[in-house]
């Protein structure tokens, strides 16, 4: 299908595709591409899985590490002829991820990324379950980063998942809006509103969760758009929305993706919309404001959609307001 000129997919008869070359559902197996150090939720220990539903043009990996296709000549190929792409049980994988942390002196907070989580929503419940102890012995968090589809889709995995509320935190990308939604997923935009489902279902079962935009890609004139659908959610959560700075923009590969469906040209210097958000909010809400909200760079900010969202404490005292 052709939306804007753009070649764009079904996430979910793609998402299909994609998870028989990823997941082995004989030996309960998975690709994962690499353990690392991550600097994402204040510095965490992250888990980069392979294959994705969603063939996003600004995604930090190649676009083989989404497909799940080697070839001679992509990184999955390259990667997988050295070794260092691996298939893992959950088991297998919270093992490693353990001696990992141990042997490397890493975060024992935990990331799981890089693709989609929950294209396999079992093996990622189980991998939860089999690291649950050791977070709760260190009194950390699981930070999970999806685009939120395979969850709207099948809300059974919510149910799965409420005996590691406690521990998990939840990062959805809201993608775009409907102008440019197709050129930052290469999706069909009748799904331009999953974040924002999904957050709603995670909220209304009280998982920490947090909406996600891309500062860089985050458009003044869509403003109003995030705003409607936000402020639908809950009065607080325009407030809570996290503008995310893209720090791996100028790799080659992020502008070819991005220049192949127009956004190149088009990108926001991060400041210039921070700012310009934080002005929008300001009159929104008719307070002057501190700070945009961020989980990345201030670990007080994590504790708000609790506070805010799920306790319903005076939104005027939100420390991101500057207090009189």
């Amino acid at each position: 299908m052709k939306v804007q000129g753009l070649n764009v997919i079904d996430p979910i008869a793609h998402g299909e595709k994609v998870r028989e070359r990823v997941y082995n559902n004989l030996t309960n197996q998975r690709l994962v591409r690499r353990l690392r150090e991550g600097r994402s939720y204040n510095g965490s220990t992250t888990i980069d899985v392979i294959g994705c539903n969603m063939l996003c043009s600004y995604c930090y990996v190649d676009d083989s590490f989404l497909t799940g296709k080697p070839s001679p000549k992509n990184m999955l190929g390259k990667e997988s002829k050295k070794g260092t792409v691996k298939p893992y049980t959950p088991r297998e994988l919270a093992n490693e991820t353990k001696l990992f942390i141990e042997e490397n002196k890493t975060p024992k907070r935990i990331q799981i990324t890089a693709a989609e989580p929950f294209l396999t929503p079992e093996w990622t419940i189980d991998l939860i379950r089999e690291l649950a102890p050791f977070i709760r012995k260190n009194k950390e968090h699981i930070w999970i980063d999806t685009n939120g589809l395979d969850i709207v889709k099948n809300p059974e995995i919510l149910k799965k998942l409420e005996d590691y509320k406690d521990i998990l935190r939840i990062f959805i990308s809201s993608k775009n809006s409907p102008e440019h939604y197709a050129q930052m997923t290469r999706v069909d935009p009748k799904y331009e509103d999953t974040g924002f489902k999904c957050i709603d279902k995670l909220w209304d079962k009280e998982y920490s969760a947090y909406l996600q935009a891309i500062a860089a890609l985050f458009f003044p004139e869509t403003f109003e758009w995030y705003e409607q659908r936000l402020s639908k959610l809950h009065k607080a959560a325009p407030l809570l929305l996290d503008l995310d700075r893209l720090s791996y923009l100028p790799l080659d590969r992020i502008r070819s993706g991005l220049q192949s469906t127009g956004l190149w040209d088009i990108r926001q210097k991060d400041t210039k919309v921070e700012k310009a958000w934080q002005e929008f909010l300001e009159e929104h809400y008719g307070k002057e404001i501190e700070r945009l909200f961020s989980v990345d760079f201030f670990e007080k900010d994590e504790a708000l959609v609790r506070n805010l969202i799920f306790e319903n404490k005076p939104i005027e005292e939100c420390h991101l307001f500057k207090q009189s």
